[in-house]
């Protein structure tokens, strides 16, 4: 065996320790090191602190003023959808607050929105919900008639007038719930002839948004009244603005420059802690309505001398050099596998776990972790295998609970899941969009588990009364399956597959295109499947009829090229013995 290849195989059997590999060679730049960092101590380190000091604080306070403009368009968005959802200026003026809650529930959960407010057009409160404290959808309270007062507010009230100005007829302002400090955006309710029948609020409550500003900046937040008072805080124990400087703060509104802000600034000391306090104007549908605070926790500066600044840059600009060479040198030995590693969590990260990286020469813990890592990647790619089946799997013993309990529709959810997916990949859909539409499909009845009996398995047709309450089993859906993160994707068949292109499904009203494409691929496959099968409330119809009924309903209950696409792919279903007849 030849010298240089049994000294190397001597080698890759001698273990080294990773870390005696990458430490060994700096101990001694470590030592240069710990005296150039006793000579820093001086504060070079620190010397252009107070600039950073001022560049972070001036961060933090634009970061939370842009989150405020984030916020208050979430809530102008959800008004807007909440105002203009059809149905509600009926509901509003019949006073119904039960179709109130049916129509502006869903949107509410969607949009996240923590409070809604609707007054009829004298300024009396009709319905409220609100989100509860740990934020979940299940949490929501819900009121009619009654509870706080919000005609008072003189946005509010401009609302109900019907006002508008540069920038519409959406008006912000403060309001008091229940010893709570809320931030509203307030809109009109038009009906008929453009006539103002009442008011939505749209909500969030102080406390929670300077939360969120205080993780989103890592800064204490806190919001004054325009007279300084604190609203809230994430200070235990906020303090006021003296009257003076508020005044000052609120005449910088209109300042050309945010960085003119920095001259509206204070220091205060809370729990024996010094903070300097950003203080800028808090602006809402272009009108000032209070004061923003930021506060940043202010470390005692260092002035060093020149002689110190003069060694401690000779000393640490000696030791990069060395540091560099060092590290350029050993780093390309050691740290290429580690790059490897480092390249293939990436991948893992983004959803690829057939990565498989190659195993190092040497015999250390490198080798380890790279046999480790493909270990791992290799039992991660099985688990999500196996709980992706046994979710699917789940699905399908719920949609086969169902037709158990309906009796006469046996099968009826795999045939449509098999005929929409089918239709599907004719529409050009693939990938993750079809594995989400076989779930949508599967679960597309899910919420006639709250129809009774008596409604749902009743020979012969429904009452009015009875088909208004069969209506609602794609709302029922929704409140089931939205919760669940992993099926929100799958909602739009469960929810929307009764919806018509020409606008007069349920449980919405959607027209065209705004009905999800999956939804409206279903539709046509489900209407197949139920007229050509034998139901408690009909007999099956011939595959002619059957034909007859889908192009009838073309451009009125169904989308004309989804129609089209179907009777192209109906030849080869039906060669296939798969059409769903029973004759």
């Amino acid at each position: 065996m030849p010298a240089k290849h049994s000294f190397t195989s001597l080698l890759r059997r001698v273990r080294v320790p990773f870390r005696t590999k990458v430490i060994a060679p700096f101990i001694v730049l470590g030592l240069v090191l710990t005296l150039a960092a006793a000579l820093a101590a001086t504060q070079i380190v620190f010397e252009n602190y107070s600039e950073r000091f001022a560049n972070q604080l001036l961060e933090s306070g634009k970061l939370a003023a842009e989150m405020m403009v984030v916020e208050e368009n979430r809530l102008l968005e959800g008004l807007r959808l909440l105002a203009y959802t059809q149905g509600v200026p009926q509901a509003v003026l019949s006073r119904d607050a039960d179709r109130l809650r049916e129509l502006t529930f869903p949107l509410a959960v969607n949009q996240q929105l923590e409070e809604v407010e609707i007054l009829d057009a004298q300024g009396n409160l009709l319905f409220s919900m609100r989100q509860g404290p740990d934020g979940s959808p299940e949490q929501y309270q819900f009121a009619s008639e009654g509870g706080a007062s919000f005609s008072n507010a003189p946005f509010v009230r401009q609302a109900l007038a019907g006002q508008a100005d540069a920038r519409g007829d959406k008006f912000a302002g403060l309001i008091q719930v229940d010893r709570r400090e809320y931030f509203f955006i307030a809109g009109p309710i038009y009906g008929g002839q453009n006539q103002v029948v009442g008011a939505v609020l749209a909500g969030a409550p102080l406390d929670q948004l300077a939360g969120r500003m205080r993780r989103l900046t890592l800064a204490q937040v806190t919001l004054y009244y325009l007279d300084g008072s604190p609203l809230a805080s994430t200070f235990p124990n906020p303090q006021p603005v003296d009257e003076a400087q508020a005044g000052q703060v609120i005449s910088q509104a209109g300042a050309a420059a945010f960085q003119r802000q920095m001259g509206s600034s204070r220091q205060i000391d809370v729990l024996n802690t010094g903070y300097e306090e950003l203080l800028v104007p808090w602006r809402a549908r272009g009108e000032t309505i209070g004061i923003l605070g930021v506060s940043l926790f202010r470390n005692v500066l260092i002035n060093p001398s020149v002689p110190t600044r003069i060694q401690v840059v000779g000393l640490i600009s000696l030791v990069l050099i060395l540091t560099i060479l060092a590290g350029w040198l050993i780093a390309n030995a050691v740290t290429r596998p580690l790059a490897q590693l480092t390249q293939a969590s990436r991948e893992v990260s983004r959803g690829d776990l057939s990565v498989q990286i190659p195993l190092p020469g040497s015999n250390d813990e490198l080798a380890d972790l790279a046999g480790t890592f493909n270990d791992m990647v290799a039992s991660l790619s099985r688990a999500q295998t196996e709980i992706v089946e046994a979710y699917d799997n789940t699905l399908l013993g719920w949609s086969q609970a169902l037709e158990m309990r309906e009796r006469d529709t046996a099968s009826h959810s795999q045939r449509v899941t098999e005929w929409t997916l089918e239709l599907a990949r004719a529409l050009g859909l693939e990938g993750e969009a079809l594995t989400h539409i076989r779930r949508g499909a599967l679960l597309h009845d899910i919420g006639k588990m709250a129809i009774s009996d008596d409604i749902l398995l009743k020979p012969g047709p429904l009452s009015d009364e009875e088909f208004a309450v069969m209506k609602q089993h794609p709302v029922y859906a929704m409140k089931f399956l939205s919760p669940i993160e992993h099926l929100r994707p799958a909602l739009e068949i469960p929810y929307c597959h009764h919806e018509k292109w020409d606008g007069s499904g349920y449980p919405r009203g959607l027209k065209g295109e705004e009905i999800p494409l999956s939804a409206r691929i279903f539709a046509v496959v489900d209407v197949w499947d139920a007229v050509s099968r034998d139901r408690v409330y009909h007999g099956a119809v011939s595959p002619a009829m059957a034909r007859r009924i889908i192009e009838e309903g073309r451009g009125t209950h169904f989308d004309p090229r989804v129609v089209d696409a179907f009777l192209e792919l109906l030849p080869s279903l039906e060669a296939k013995g798969r059409t769903g007849h029973d004759r």
